[in-house]
């Protein structure tokens, strides 16, 4: 059997557990601890945040007159409508996080099935009798990983919640476009990043509104992508616990290592393609509608190069997903113009497409 075709049993296993009633009992004791525990963490995360004073009202009412403003341009660069049913929610740092706590939930299935069904209590067991038996020096190499992991994570979300501007999630219930989703501004940061940058606070909502308002666009138009990144982000949750338990499933370390970098590949190159198409056309819209354009563009590409020299690797890899996404999507742009969009969409990329656009664009020739 192929190891995708192992990963996709393990998964399909996940989802048809049931636990026993005693197990189930040790389940909902240990989802009412996580949840204690995220507000704990969420509290360690922010006890040195400064109050932001805004109008939440008034903050929306900005934001929503900004979209509208921009509902034509967005509508003939993109070639993507717009059902309005989305919601545009104004939240704070403390909201933005409960919120990704709370995206965990989507994969709870196989977090549970991971954690108790009878061939990862087996797998526990296995392991903690070869732990028993490594030396003292290793059981402390261990621990440090442990530790150095867990600092990276804790500065990853540290540095996710004082700077996400804005973020559009789907409801997953029903991926379908009549399901638009939610926007969600993240006001103190918008605030709090427009001063630091030194731009005019309106400006910097215009282009906050109008990038989500595409990522908006991109997903409820191709909820295609949404299916595709749900099922990239639940094998990548998988393959972490198969090279925890090495041999889960008949899977060994090798090959799920192997299916990890082959999956956080795909991610790489779907996120590279969603964030560069939002940053290269909302610069566009931008170049329209902000007298200063160049003076913006200026200082927040001045802004960006002193922070990218600051940040731990999981965030740089982040940050080049705009500029290569931007540079691939402004190359398939002068080849195809507003058909981009559509294209690019349709014909996802690969990362060495990504960092080759005339080979994908050769590729796409044929099919106009």
């Amino acid at each position: 059997m192929k190891p995708e075709e192992k990963l996709k049993k393990i998964i399909e296993e996940a989802e048809k557990y049931k636990p026993d009633p005693s197990t189930k009992e040790k389940i909902d004791f240990s989802l009412e601890q996580l949840k204690r525990s995220n507000e704990l963490f969420i509290n360690l995360l922010l006890s040195k945040e400064k109050k932001v004073d805004y109008d939440e009202n008034e903050f929306k009412s900005k934001i929503e007159r900004i979209i509208q403003e921009n509902d034509k341009r967005l509508t003939n660069y993109l070639e993507l409508k717009r059902n309005n049913n989305v919601k545009i929610e104004i939240v704070d740092r403390r909201e933005l996080l409960r919120g990704v706590l709370k995206e965990f939930e989507k994969n709870l299935e196989l977090m549970i099935y991971f954690q108790y069904s009878p061939e990862a209590v087996n797998e526990k067991q296995k392991r903690l009798s070869k732990i028993y038996k490594t030396s003292i020096f290793s059981a402390l190499k261990n621990m440090a990983k442990i530790i150095g992991a867990g600092m990276v994570t804790l500065a990853m979300y540290k540095y996710f919640a004082y700077n996400t501007l804005g973020k559009y999630d789907t409801l997953e219930s029903n991926l379908n476009i009549k399901n638009e989703g939610v926007i969600s501004i993240i006001a103190p940061n918008v605030i709090e990043k427009a001063e630091k940058i030194g731009i005019n606070l309106e400006d910097f909502m215009t282009r906050v509104a109008i990038h989500e308002e595409i990522h908006h666009r991109q997903l409820t138009n191709y909820p295609q992508i949404v299916e595709k990144r749900n099922e990239l982000s639940k094998n990548l949750l998988a393959l972490g616990y198969v090279i925890i338990y090495d041999g889960f499933g008949g899977l060994n370390k090798e090959e799920a290592k192997y299916l990890y970098q082959k999956v956080s590949n795909e991610i790489t190159s779907l996120m590279t393609c969603l964030e560069g198409h939002a940053s290269f056309f909302e610069k566009k819209i931008l170049k329209e509608v902000i007298k200063d354009y160049d003076g913006l563009i200026k200082k927040i590409e001045k802004y960006r190069k002193k922070r990218r020299t600051k940040r731990i690797k999981p965030l740089k890899v982040k940050m080049d997903q705009y500029i290569e996404g931007e540079k691939f999507v402004k190359a398939v742009y002068g080849e195809f113009g507003t058909k981009s969009s559509r294209l690019i969409f349709e014909n996802l990329p690969t990362i060495e497409e990504i960092k080759n656009p005339n080979k994908y664009i050769e590729k796409l020739k044929p099919l106009i």
